[in-house]
């Protein structure tokens, strides 16, 4: 057992050494934001929130629902932190396989399932289903709707696909990610949908009125 952490510690100097080696190559950024704690696997390394977040160009990933700084160091050991042989966030999942596949002959079309994906996808994707499992972000929320109607595989891999758009936006321009809460997606959810309903009565020549309790 000591052998086997002795040589995690070494694994660990080692990517201490290379994600210092990249911070020290990017500006100082004005703001490091606020760490995630950080459950499972964390690496002994210290200032591990402040080099991450150096290293990725002043990004702090942990702003993006359901990523850590771990994740983070996952992403950039798998992708890198220039994402300029994506063209656009299109490419980029797709890249992933995580974009919808389809093939289609005809009027006939059929699901396409990819051979392998890239493991940053499996970094997305674990995102993904720890999300599905909260009740305070909205794209949990969506999650389980996708969820209830397709079943988990699908849903995990909308929700992964979301959280990888986000995170190529927030690489790319500096997007900053405010998570609008299961609340507010809940009530814009409702308003779409409302909005429909009003729109299909008025072709029928109805109006919809509100049932007062």
């Amino acid at each position: 057992m000591k052998g086997y952490q002795h040589k995690l510690a070494a694994c660990d100097r080692q990517i201490d050494g290379e994600l210092t080696h990249l911070a020290e190559q990017q500006p100082v950024p004005e703001t490091y934001g606020t760490a995630k704690p950080i459950r499972h696997h964390r690496p002994e390394i210290d200032q591990l929130h402040q080099k991450v977040v150096r290293a990725a160009g002043g990004v702090n990933v942990g702003e993006l629902p359901g990523l850590t700084d771990y994740s983070g160091l996952r992403l950039i050991g798998e992708i890198g932190v220039d994402l300029a042989a994506f063209p656009s966030e299109k490419h980029f999942v797709s890249w992933l396989k995580l974009a919808p596949g389809k093939k289609q002959s005809g009027k006939v079309i059929r699901t396409h399932r990819y051979k392998s994906a890239p493991r940053a996808a499996e970094v997305f994707k674990q995102a993904a289903q720890s999300l599905l499992e909260s009740k305070h972000h909205a794209l949990g929320a969506f999650g389980r709707r996708v969820r209830a109607r397709r079943g988990p595989g699908v849903a995990i891999k909308a929700v992964a696909r979301k959280l990888a758009l986000l995170y190529y936006r927030a690489m790319t321009q500096g997007m900053a990610y405010v998570e609008q809460g299961v609340e507010a997606y809940e009530k814009q959810y409702h308003e779409r949908r409302l909005h429909t309903l009003h729109k299909q009565a008025k072709r029928l020549g109805y109006a919809l009125v509100e049932l007062k309790e």
